[in-house]
Parts: C-alpha cells; sequence; structure tokens
C-alpha cells in the first residue's frame, strides 16, 4: 500500500482493522516480555493530580467507545450507522474535551517549573512517545470531522476525509492501548 492509496475510498477497512488488532497484539506481547524479562524496580512517583488522572480515565473511555462502536460496526455491517453512530457522536464530544487535559498533562513542557530534569530524563521512552502519538492522531481525527462540517469539501474530499478519519482513529486506538500498557508498566515500577 502506497500513501496515494490511503485516500482511496474503496479501502478493505476489515482487513486493515483485523491487521492492526494482530500488530498491535504482537508488539504489546513482545515488548511485555521484554519488559518482564528486564525489569528492575523503580519507585513509583506520582506525577498527576485527580483532575489529570479522572480526565485520562475519561479519555480512554471515549477511546475505547469511540473504537468499538466505529470499528465493530465497520466489521459487523460495513458502515456506521443507527445507534452505533450516536454513540459515536455522544462520545466525540468526551474525547474531544478530555484531549486538552490530557494533552497538558502528560505530554512534556519545554520549562523546568513543570517537569524536573530528573521526571523527563527517566520517563519511560514508550510512554513519551505513545502519548505523542495519541494526542497528534487525536487531532487529525478530530480536525478531519471539524473540516467534513464546513461546506468547502466536494464529495469525494468528504469521502477521502472520511478515509483519513478512520485512520487516525485507528492510530488513536493503537497508541491509546500502548500509552495505557505505558502507564501501567510505571505505575508498577518496572520501567
Amino acid at each position: 500500500m502506497i500513501v496515494a492509496d490511503l485516500l482511496n475510498i474503496d479501502l478493505p477497512w476489515k482487513q486493515i482493522i483485523i491487521g492492526a488488532v494482530c500488530a498491535l497484539l504482537a508488539v504489546l506481547l513482545v515488548n511485555g516480555t521484554w519488559v518482564a524479562a528486564t525489569r528492575r524496580r523503580l519507585e513509583f512517583r506520582e506525577r498527576h493530580g485527580w483532575i489529570a488522572r479522572t480526565s485520562y480515565l475519561l479519555f480512554l473511555v471515549a477511546t475505547v467507545t469511540l473504537a468499538a462502536t466505529s470499528f465493530g460496526s465497520i466489521l459487523r455491517f460495513g458502515h456506521m450507522s443507527g445507534l452505533g453512530l450516536l454513540i459515536h457522536i455522544m462520545s466525540a464530544g468526551a474525547f474531544v474535551a478530555t484531549l486538552f487535559i490530557v494533552a497538558t498533562a502528560f505530554l512534556p513542557w519545554g520549562s523546568e517549573r513543570q517537569q524536573s530534569a530528573y521526571v523527563l530524563e527517566h520517563r519511560w521512552w514508550l510512554a513519551r512517545w505513545s502519548a505523542w502519538a495519541l494526542v497528534v492522531a487525536s487531532l487529525v481525527a478530530a480536525g478531519t470531522m471539524l473540516i467534513s462540517m464546513l461546506p468547502i469539501l466536494d464529495t469525494t474530499g468528504l469521502l477521502q476525509f472520511a478515509q483519513l478519519h478512520r485512520l487516525a482513529g485507528l492510530i488513536v486506538a493503537a497508541a491509546a492501548a500502548i500509552h495505557a500498557y505505558a502507564m501501567v508498566v510505571t505505575r508498577l515500577g518496572w520501567r
């Protein structure tokens, strides 16, 4: 698949979703085995307040709901409609509302006042990179639908933005799973 094919409106989404889930499970299994074999006991330092933790939990719930309604509908029916679409649209509001808090709480800041050098040095690379992937893909997923609501695209443009939205949503779901895994490993003190 080349980059130009990503905007093709007839992508085989069932195979793409199944392949992405299998690849994600394989990556998590390999990384989990590596972490278990090389784990070191580090003390866990609480870095986030209750608002950030609650927002992160709501963000993950919204992400799981969005992924289940969209990819579940695509796998079952080939498209989204009815109650699945309604729940997807309602969950999108919570997703966008909590995105800002998650981005400010979990992305590193450039200021030394916000995070100490120790935290930036010793924060696991998987947690850092998955947080960035999660936020960037979330902005793309939300942005494609916001642009689609404006009267600037023709039918082909709307269909291409829907494909881009699905692809960004798939990346959001994978990045959220990897980031949640990284948070659990960090919380256990293994990284």
